[in-house]
């Protein structure tokens, strides 16, 4: 393109075919017109600010000019301006030389704004990105989220190329060193660690760094994105506190317990002269402290009896909460069975202070079963035959020996403590062989009703029988009730063999009275039946009760039930509405063992008691104690003075049922009259008292 300066407003005076390609006028469209026209409305910018000063003062120039084709295209036009002089040295023309680069400045503009977005996201992001020099360790790019992580100043990381590496936490600052040498021979690296802010606070990172090369192959630089992840370590090590420690008391759990015990045991195999104890601890009377003033309440006293016992321990034995009230400590590095016990000493002493809950003093304590071990070098040192000294393998071992010492324990009257030895461990074998042949007793029907007789002491007449459970062992023989009935109260089989053993007796009186109904009246004979603390508590007790009544056909005054003081004393409320449902049905309620429990005179007017069975401890040689002769009298005038009636058992000899005679103890039942028979027995003495012969007994049988 040339211009003619020689004439007004300098007209184009020549375009090549290339012009009119690349702006879509023709020749004969733009001679003789200013090439202003391709600026379209755009009269002012520093292109052609820059182009009209050139043009005025005879220069050359070169702008990027934004121009319109024909169409209305937009195109970008790269001009180069350069004056023409004739022989004088005089400015004739302008010559022209455009590009059409459009392509390329689109390509920038594109590349600008996508550089824009980039620095926008990442000035956004939360993560931290890095690019870092390899060879000089100087920041080559930091994002804004660098200064909310590490707490420092942009400025000070691109100023400073070691701050990086002085910030992390100084145990791990030697292995990030190493790992990021690592980095130079490998694509990737994924690494955490902590670093400080200036404040002193703590926090964790996760790094994920890569290597880049130039087109020689050599690293260059490293890029690095570092994520906040301080809040994903303090959730998982949240989930591991709450996997090894009990939430109520932060003490260890079973788990941490079980593992720390392992580990003992391990150090017993490798250690000869290394013994160790655990000691099992249970709170004596727990759940009267939960039902009287509540969970809380509980909750409270756990707390602070697990601060106490810290106190009674050293900073490398371990006491663990098992779970409820039982708690657990791990002595370790002991050298007799006198270290343990002036622990379990400290222990007992420290839970005599009453703890305050409430505003309200609380007394507990504990029974402790105290299980020893030690590695078997150790066991050939101090003999075989130790009978207290275990050789363990397993730590639920050592925790079941000193779970059976501890029972051991409460048995023997509560806050003490006893230590385990191969008999308990027979016994307890044995016990659990023991509740196993009960359920399958129960399942066989091996269990029999006896039945022993109460007799009037006035007229030395039958007028009803107690139902005792009795048990014959296919193997074993007969098995005391004093035996097997306190299994079946723990493990709650007394439910199932309370109401077998009512049911059958109601059917053995119901036909007692049918068979002998036409030669006496047997309408007041009546059948005594234990209830148990389990069954009295039982939901379905009053249903169970009616349906028994209901099959067999006996009348509720028939009935007797007979209720210690103490199934009374473990749940007073749930109690007295039970037992005055029953009384609503005219079912006879008697106090059993009366003076051995409790011994609150309230139970015999708060409860609506009709017959009080004067226990056998008093009736013993009470023809020769004046003072059990004193305190039967007076147990046999409060109860007729009450309205009741008064049954002594254990009566043996003679000499005693005349004692109570002259106390006008209205029954009496033991050895002196009969042993607990079974059905067939019971009949018979029946069948004597009314004077039935033989051959009208079985005629009965068969009508009947």
């Amino acid at each position: 393109m040339i211009a003619d300066t020689r004439l007004p407003d300098n007209p184009i005076t020549y375009v090549n075919p290339a012009f009119e390609k690349i702006t879509g006028y023709s020749a004969a469209e733009v001679l003789g017109h200013n090439c202003r026209f391709l600026q379209g409305d755009t009269t002012q910018s520093e292109a052609l600010e820059e182009l009209r000063s050139a043009l005025i003062e005879g220069r050359e120039c070169n702008v990027l000019l934004k121009n319109y084709r024909r169409d209305g295209q937009i195109f970008w036009n790269n001009l180069y301006v350069a004056p023409i002089h004739d022989v004088n040295h005089t400015l004739t023309h302008f010559i022209g030389a455009q590009n059409d680069i459009t392509d390329l400045v689109n390509t920038e503009t594109a590349l600008r704004e996508s550089e824009r977005r980039l620095d926008s996201i990442l000035s956004s992001v939360e993560a931290v990105i890095w690019s870092i020099d390899a060879q000089t360790g100087r920041t080559l790019y930091l994002n804004p989220a660098g200064e909310a992580v590490y707490g420092r100043t942009l400025e000070e990381f691109y100023r400073d190329p070691t701050l990086w590496l002085e910030t992390i936490h100084p145990e791990d600052r030697g292995r990030v060193s190493i790992e990021r040498e690592l980095l130079r021979k490998s694509e990737r690296l994924d690494l955490e660690y902590r670093i400080i802010r200036p404040s002193g606070d703590v926090r964790w990172l996760y790094s994920r760094c890569s290597p880049i090369k130039n087109e020689q192959g050599v690293i260059v630089r490293f890029d690095c994105i570092d994520t906040d992840i301080t809040d994903i370590k303090e959730a998982e090590e949240q989930l591991r506190h709450n996997a090894f420690y009990d939430k109520l008391t932060s003490l260890p759990n079973r788990s941490l317990f079980i593992d720390r015990l392992n580990h003992t045991i391990q150090r017993s195999k490798r250690r000869g002269g290394f013994m160790f104890a655990v000691l099992f601890l249970d709170l004596d009377g727990f759940k009267v402290v939960n039902d009287s003033l509540g969970h809380l309440a509980g909750d409270l006293l756990l707390v602070q009896i697990a601060r106490r016992l810290e106190q009674c321990l050293r900073p490398s034995d371990t006491l663990a909460r098992l779970g409820g009230d039982e708690f657990t400590i791990l002595l370790e590095d002991i050298f007799q069975l006198q270290d343990a016990t002036k622990v379990v000493n400290r222990v007992l002493s420290a839970l005599q202070t009453p703890f305050e809950i409430f505003d309200r003093d609380v007394f507990t304590n504990v029974s402790i079963g105290i299980a020893l071990g030690s590695g078997r070098q150790l066991l050939d040192v101090l003999s075989q035959s130790s009978e207290s000294i275990g050789y363990y393998t397993q730590p639920s071992d050592v925790l079941r020996d000193a779970d059976i010492a501890m029972y051991r324990a409460k048995k023997s009257g509560k806050g003490c403590y006893c230590v385990f030895d191969r008999e308990m461990h027979a016994d307890a074998v044995a016990r659990l062989q023991l509740e196993t042949d009960l359920r399958l007793a129960i399942e066989a029907e091996q269990l029999q009703v006896f039945y022993q007789p109460i007799v009037a002491l006035g007229s030395g007449k039958i007028v009803g029988f107690e139902a005792l459970v009795r048990w014959q062992h296919p193997d074993r023989g007969f098995i005391s009730p004093a035996e097997f009935i306190p299994i079946a109260e723990e493990t709650g089989d007394i439910i199932k063999i309370g109401s077998w053993v009512l049911e059958r007796s109601c059917q053995q009186l119901q036909d007692w009275k049918e068979m002998f109904r036409d030669f006496l009246d047997l309408e007041p004979l009546t059948v005594a039946v234990n209830l148990s603390a389990k069954q009295l508590a039982q939901s379905d007790l009053l249903p169970d009760i009616d349906r028994i009544l209901a099959t067999t056909k006996l009348q509720p005054r028939s009935l007797k039930l007979e209720i210690t003081e103490s199934a009374i004393v473990e749940n007073p409320a749930t109690a007295v509405r039970i037992l005055q449902a029953l009384h609503e049905r005219a079912i006879t309620l008697c106090i059993d063992d009366f003076g051995t429990g409790y011994s609150s005179l309230s139970y015999l007017h708060r409860f609506p008691m009709d017959v009080l069975k004067v226990d056998r401890s008093f009736v013993t040689d009470i023809d020769t104690g004046e003072k059990n002769q004193e305190i039967v009298n007076a147990i046999i005038q409060l109860a007729h003075h009450l309205n009741m009636e008064t049954i002594a058992e254990g009566i043996e000899t003679e000499a005693e049922r005349a004692v109570l005679e002259q106390f006008n103890c209205d029954f009496g039942q033991g050895y002196w009259f009969s042993h607990p028979v079974d059905g067939a027995s019971a009949t018979e003495l029946l069948r004597q008292q009314v004077g039935m012969t033989t051959a009208e007994q079985l005629a009965k049988c068969e009508r009947s």
